[in-house]
């Protein structure tokens, strides 16, 4: 892939080449070098291929030393660091040739360690190509960077076939170096060989072969594997990544050793030897070519031009300076600098030039409009001479003497490419540029759909919103009229498609939420990998495609779901699809939901996950006059013929039992779980219910989505909700039979679950044959996820208006069961909280519980978010605390909880007859309270803790009988007072004294009777903690004392 490489230099004596190749051929029976040194973060050895990411070299590396044939070499790029690490070498000496310039096809491309640029993910060719297209110069100094041109790190992939011819000059080689142990050629192949052969030769001025032709083929044994490298491709015409290969490749390392005598070159032939000739086979890939100098006498020049520009418009001056050096060991003679762009130099031809002597010449070149448009001007001179043997030695001018690189005047400062960011789920691509004008300047970006001009100020900036796909940037200066240069391509990459294809992932792995899914064979397969699917869109393909997400298991996506036939996408019962925006979704889906079990007459409380859902269609043997709807003020029949509307409830009677219906579904005796399909498009995104709710009402509410939803945000963080809501969510069961009530059937007993911040209530006993499975154990409490497909009543307490639903309120998977199934921890969850659950039944069935809270935030009035008001919704019985007149199933009272604090109980009864009173739970701090119930009827104070109590009670309603206490003796209004002899306060002449006659005292808070905190005090560390001058009014104070050993109590004294 080369077609003809000039030499630059004459050669006096031995030759030493290193080639770095991807792929080469024929073995010869040389030694293989066996490990190699190289400066990659100071120092680095190798003498294996390996795996192990920290052992591979990715940046720009020079090789220090190889081991050849038992010896180690070294190459003079930094023999210190070898002396340091006691390392023992011979002290040869090696520098790369330099190449004129390579030519290129399409395969061809440039090799860099992949973190050259600075990531491992974005790739970006550093430097950067001078224009748009690269030249053959650019692709040439890949060969000779690094010091002494040795770099490992970067190189040139399949160069085009052909032959690079390097000079040597006759009688120039050092007949002494023959034979003397010392590897001559060491050719390097840095990726998996094949069986091409690249062939190396020494030739006369006849270009007929002196000695024999060496084959290479690196697939022998005697060429062992000495390191792996990680690197970057790029495309030689454009320096753009390439879309062969991914970032962050890694390749092996080869090398191989040879000295003359494996060419066949011998002290009788030697003088015959004029150049060296390289035949690539067209998979060649070369890193660089090095020579001995200590084995060769070198004819050798260099030229390197620099710029000085004066004015960036037309007709500025660009002032060239070109010094000329003799780098080899003989005098030149007729040194001639030509430029192309420039013409004839003064000065131009220098006479001869001495052994390490320059010369410097000037030119000066003005500016076109030609130049100004392209912001830039790039040209190289070349110099040629004349050695001791009439060769012709000759150079391109570089930025140093070792290189060929171009000399680029830009016009004005280029733009720096900073972090790239490519597009994801949620974002487009951006692009941060630096070193624009400090003023106001015009950036011109360029893409395949055009071009955009932006304006701005400032140095840097950062372009957003950009779709996959390759971008190139310039800015002018608006003040000076100045252009920058175009930069290199930027690549901005889309996010992956992953496919399923009905047995396996496109990409090996299940996607991410950066990947759109393609479903376009049938999901899960016969051994299900149950897990959840993340995708940033999600496609389900092909007419025979069918997806079906299992029970508990949750799709999320982030954006659009689109089924192309609709109802192959299915969702067992207790599945879930979260969505994160707003995006449309398209075609049909199937929401598969279980009831709970029924009886004869029962009716459940549905909502629709979808779209234009009929009640007729969902449970279409269901009577016709049994589709209910609540208006706020009483039950609506629905016609079967209604369409679901989005977040309102509807109620649907079970078919009746014992029959056969025409469709063949729901024949059933005893209970039945009623299997329901909503099919249509899912919800999704912002949803304001279309029921316009008036204050001091209740309204059957439904969750509208294919996921679960939480009570937390729906009631409380939803700004427009709270504005309307009450806090506390009705959950309705039906937990006893349906029974003949004079010639019709009624239910006898039913009732409603309930949820707050403070906690939630159930409305049965658990059942524990059931091992709390809350399928079939109907008295689970409510923890605030509401399944899809299920509705429930709240109030509109504070206002009119209509609800709203948003995505930032689902939840998926282990949440989603049906209707009261534990979950995560809500908002509700992070409050200090200190609970009581206390149970009213009888031995007939009768059941009905209440919850008293000390709550973090709630005060002893009413608060909506912590106080629920009794539904009264159970036939038989009610049991609630009593609050400021009003009837409470939840009551949340103010921290910190006193053991001197007592709260009134009522129940209403239609029964006479016994009814026990029990501690269903607590939590807290009352976890380990005595609680104490006193029935002021009989005049007793019954420890809860202890043992049930048991009473007899007339039908009615009564809210004076029973209070809950904490103590069972009623404490004195001293001036202070104790629960035991541990503890106690006194408060006089505006000092609090806290006293401890055990334990240190560690914290100490100070609250007025709402719960106010007034003081505080930690890490007291004392007995006795004496507070003065406090600035209160006369009052009751609660002051609460946490000891060392975590032993806390609140004493309630009269503050004076």
């Amino acid at each position: 892939m080369i077609q003809k490489i000039l030499l630059k230099r004459t050669f006096l004596l031995k030759v030493v080449v290193l080639f770095f190749l991807f792929i080469t051929t024929k073995t010869i029976s040389q030694t293989g070098v066996t490990r190699i040194y190289t400066d990659w973060n100071g120092y680095f050895t190798s003498n294996s291929a390996t795996t192990v990411v920290a052992n591979q070299p990715n940046t720009e590396n020079n090789l220090l030393a190889f081991e050849w044939g038992g010896k180690t070499y070294a190459t003079g790029a930094n023999n210190s660091a070898l002396t340091t690490h006691s390392i023992v070498f011979e002290n040869t000496l090696f520098r790369a040739l330099k190449i004129q310039a390579l030519n290129y096809g399409s395969g061809t491309f440039f090799l860099q360690g992949s973190m050259i640029d600075g990531s491992l993910t974005n790739r970006v060719l550093m430097p950067p190509i001078s224009g748009t297209t690269s030249l053959p110069s650019e692709l040439a100094s890949r060969l000779t960077d690094g010091i002494n041109g040795l770099s490992l790190g970067t190189g040139i992939a399949n160069i085009l076939p052909g032959s690079a011819s390097f000079k040597i000059g006759t009688s120039n080689i050092e007949t002494s170096a023959i034979a003397d142990n010392t590897p001559d050629i060491v050719v390097t192949q840095v990726a998996s060989p094949n069986s091409t052969v690249d062939t190396f030769r020494f030739v006369d001025v006849n270009d007929v072969t002196v000695g024999t032709v060496v084959n290479v083929n690196f697939n022998s044994n005697s060429i062992p594997v000495v390191g792996t490298y990680r690197l970057d491709l790029f495309n030689a015409n454009n320096g753009t990544p390439s879309s062969t290969y991914n970032a962050n490749e890694t390749r092996e390392i080869r090398l191989l050793g040879m000295d003359l005598t494996s060419f066949g070159i011998t002290a009788a032939n030697a003088s015959q030897v004029d150049r060296f000739v390289v035949n690539f086979s067209g998979d060649s890939d070369c890193a660089f070519i090095a020579f001995n100098k200590r084995s060769l006498k070198t004819a050798e020049l260099a030229l390197v031009k620099k710029a000085a520009i004066i004015g960036c418009t037309v007709g500025g001056i660009i002032q060239y300076t070109f010094e000329v050096t003799n780098t080899g060991q003989v005098p030149l003679t007729n040194i001639v600098v030509t430029d192309p762009l420039i013409g004839t130099i003064s000065g131009s031809p220098i006479a001869s030039l001495a052994v390490g002597a320059t010369a410097t010449l000037t030119a000066n070149y003005t500016l076109t409009a030609a130049d100004v448009a392209l912001g830039r001007v790039t040209n190289s001179a070349k110099v040629t001479a004349i050695d001791p043997s009439l060769n012709t030695v000759e150079d391109i001018s570089g930025q140093t003497n070792g290189d060929d690189i171009p000399t680029v005047t830009n016009l004005l400062t280029p733009l720096t490419v900073g972090t790239i960011k490519n597009v994801t789920c949620n974002s487009p691509g951006t692009i941060a540029l630096s070193n624009l004008p400090s003023g106001a300047w015009t950036l011109e970006r360029n893409s395949g759909s055009g071009t955009v001009n932006t304006t701005g100020s400032g140095s840097t900036t950062t372009i957003l919103g950009l779709a996959a796909g390759t971008y190139t940037f310039r800015v002018t200066d608006n003040t000076s009229g100045c252009k920058s240069p175009l930069t290199a391509g930027v690549s901005i990459i889309n996010m992956a498609t992953n496919t399923w294809n009905g047995s396996a992932w496109s990409t090996g792995s299940v996607p991410t939420l950066d990947q759109n899914i393609v479903f376009t064979g049938s999901y899960p397969p016969a051994i299900d990998p149950n897990v959840d699917l993340y995708g940033c869109t999600c496609r389900v393909s092909g007419s025979t495609t069918k997806v079906t997400i299992k029970t508990g298991r949750t799709l999320t996506v982030t954006n659009w779901v689109n089924v192309d036939i609709n109802e192959n996408l299915i969702f067992e019962n207790n599945a879930s699809l979260i969505q994160t925006t707003n995006a449309v979704n398209s075609g049909k889906i199937i929401y598969k939901r279980i009831s709970q079990p029924m009886k004869l007459y029962d009716f459940t409380y549905w909502s629709s996950p979808v779209e234009n859902q009929v009640l007729y269609d969902l449970s279409p043997n269901t009577r016709w006059d049994k589709y209910l709807s609540y208006t706020g003020d009483v039950w609506k029949e629905e016609l079967s013929s209604s369409t679901m509307q989005p977040g309102i409830g509807y109620i649907i009677r079970v078919p009746e039992p014992n029959k056969v219906y025409p469709n063949g579904k729901d024949t059933w005796s005893g209970q039945y779980a009623q299997q329901l399909e909503f099919i249509g498009r899912p919800n999704n995104g912002n949803i304001t219910s279309s029921q316009y709710m008036e204050k001091d009402k209740y309204y059957l509410i439904g969750n509208p989505y294919p996921s679960a939803i939480h009570i937390d945000a729906f009631l409380y963080n939803n700004v427009n909700n709270r504005g309307i809501l009450g806090g506390t969510a009705y959950f309705w069961t039906h937990n006893t039979a349906i029974k003949k009530v004079g010639s019709n059937y009624a239910y006898v007993s039913d009732d409603y679950a309930s949820y707050n911040l403070t906690g939630s209530v159930a409305s049965a006993l658990s059942d524990p044959n059931h091992n709390n499975n809350p399928t079939l154990d109907t008295g689970i409490k409510p923890t605030g996820y509401v399944a899809a497909g299920q509705s429930f009543f709240v109030s509109a307490e504070d206002g009119s208006g209509h609800v709203q639903f948003t995505n930032s309120m689902r939840y998926g998977g282990t949440n989603n069961s049906q209707f009261f199934k534990p979950g995560k921890t809500s908002k509700s969850g992070i409050l200090e909280k200190h609970r009581l659950w206390l149970n009213m039944t009888n031995s007939g069935g009768a059941f009905k519980q209440t919850l008293i809270g000390y709550i973090e935030g709630a005060t002893n009035t009413y608060d909506k978010n912590f106080d629920g008001l009794s539904f009264d919704g159970n036939s038989y019985a009610d049991f609630y605390s009593v609050n400021e007149a009003s009837n409470m199933t939840i009551q949340g009272r103010a921290l910190p909880f006193s053991d001197a604090d007592v709260v009134p109980l009522g129940y209403r009864s239609t029964i006479a007859g016994d009814f026990t009173i029990a501690i269903d739970q607590a939590d807290g701090n009352l976890a380990t309270q005595r609680i104490y119930l006193e029935d002021k009827q009989t005049g007793t104070i019954n420890e809860l803790t202890a043992k049930n109590y048991t009473f007899k009670t007339k039908a009615g309603t009564f809210n004076n009988r029973f209070v809950l206490r904490y103590t069972n003796k009623t404490l004195g209004t001293g001036d202070f007072e104790t629960q035991d002899d541990a503890v106690w306060v006194l408060a006089q002449n505006k000092t609090v004294t806290v006293n401890s006659t055990t334990e240190n005292i560690d914290k100490v808070f100070i609250y007025d009777i709402s719960g106010k905190q007034l003081y505080k005090k930690v890490d007291v560390g004392n007995l006795q903690l004496i507070i003065q001058n406090l600035p209160f009014a006369q009052q009751v104070l609660l002051v609460k004392v946490v000891l060392e050993n975590d032993y806390q109590t609140t004493k309630k004294v009269i503050f004076k």
